[in-house]
């Protein structure tokens, strides 16, 4: 490796500008990895230079913890690893966000399919699926439109997760929206990986605690809140929340979710103190509007909790026209919101103030904890 890393400056040393641009792009991936290689040699360096100063055994310890701590640091805050979302991460990394057991987990059926009368909503996509035939049809028509109108998908869309078919189903099995779809989910994801500037104000936002993902339901699905109250208080432009909820679901679907076993997430939406006048609501739609448009089906349940008897009213309306897999999809719960999410969640996965036995989330939101 050092000794690409040789041959690189030697061949800097001679190209001109413009061969050097070329090479650069050649080599970007092995350029990358020496880049990590250095970053790790320096906290290394780094470390030893403690010893010259410390008795033996406190700074053997204070160094170890130290040079663990920064390349911990490195691996999660600062590598394009951490700030690319669409690149699937390590397994090392992944396991600090699932669960062992969550990878022997079957899912129920209820968990892959929603059925409500003769209607159905698939909710895991994944090849190993059973398909239903009239969806293997729309499938095989879809594929038929794309041959007739000379149109080629991504990489990435027909594999083995099935991404074409979550957006034939969320755009309600219409050819032409499904592929303009896939095309604007294809430029988000290469809109990343997100400059560390940018990934430093949403880290510090993500750990105002307005919106976070704390433990996993009965199902392993993480667990989402939005704190309505907290998120009055969001200074930021909504551009910017727009970009850090993209980036943060994104950054969930690659670190928490099992492909086949684990494809959606349960959301609490906590309304204590916000009556129906006051909930931000340009806020909240800079929020949701990526879940609507870019994540198709990854909501499994929504409940909605210390909601004001006005807001209980417009929904009892509002229900009445809605198709009910929305109606089952959104529940508001009661004055004992514990009846409706202890069907979900285990109490000890579920904070105290939501009536479980977990400890309230006062801080360190973000990294999310999972495990």
């Amino acid at each position: 490796m050092f000794q690409d890393f040789q041959e690189i400056q030697s061949i800097q040393d001679k190209a001109s500008q413009d061969e050097l641009n070329k090479l650069v792009l050649e080599n970007q991936e092995k350029l990358e990895q020496l880049r990590r290689i250095q970053v790790v040699q320096n906290m290394y360096f780094n470390s030893l230079s403690i010893l010259e100063t410390q008795p033996q055994q406190e700074r053997s310890i204070q160094t170890q913890y130290q040079f663990e701590q920064d390349i911990m640091v490195e691996s999660t805050a600062s590598t394009e690893d951490f700030l690319n979302p669409q690149r699937w991460p390590t397994d090392e990394i992944r396991a600090r966000y699932i669960p062992q057991e969550a990878y022997v987990f079957e899912p129920a059926p209820e968990d892959a399919l929603i059925r409500i009368d003769k209607c159905q909503q698939r909710m895991i996509f994944h090849k190993s699926m059973q398909y239903l035939p009239e969806e293997q049809k729309y499938y095989d028509d879809f594929q038929k439109y794309l041959t007739t109108n000379n149109l080629v998908l991504p990489e990435g869309y027909d594999d083995d997760e099935m991404m074409v078919q979550r957006f034939l189903e969320g755009n309600q099995w219409k050819f032409k929206e499904c592929y303009e779809s896939i095309l604007v989910h294809q430029r988000f994801l290469n809109s990343f990986p997100t400059e560390l500037n940018a990934f430093k104000l949403y880290e510090e936002e993500l750990n105002k605690g307005y919106c976070y993902v704390y433990k996993r339901d009965k199902s392993f699905r993480p667990i989402f809140v939005l704190n309505v109250a907290k998120l009055k208080q969001c200074k930021i432009p909504h551009e910017q929340v727009l970009q850090m909820s993209t980036y943060f679901v994104q950054y969930l679907i690659t670190r928490a979710l099992i492909p086949g076993k684990i494809e959606n997430w349960l959301s609490i939406v906590d309304m204590k103190g916000v009556g129906i006048t006051e909930i931000p609501k340009n806020l909240m739609k800079a929020i949701t509007k990526p879940l609507q448009t870019l994540f198709k089906g990854r909501l499994y349940r929504l409940h909605v909790i210390n909601a004001q008897w006005t807001i209980k009213i417009v929904w009892k309306v509002v229900k009445k026209v809605v198709d009910p897999f929305t109606v089952k999809k959104f529940v508001i719960c009661d004055d004992q919101p514990i009846k409706e999410l202890s069907k979900l969640i285990d109490l000890n996965n579920l904070e105290k103030r939501f009536g479980g036995n977990l400890d309230d989330k006062t801080d360190n939101f973000f990294p999310p904890q999972l495990i």
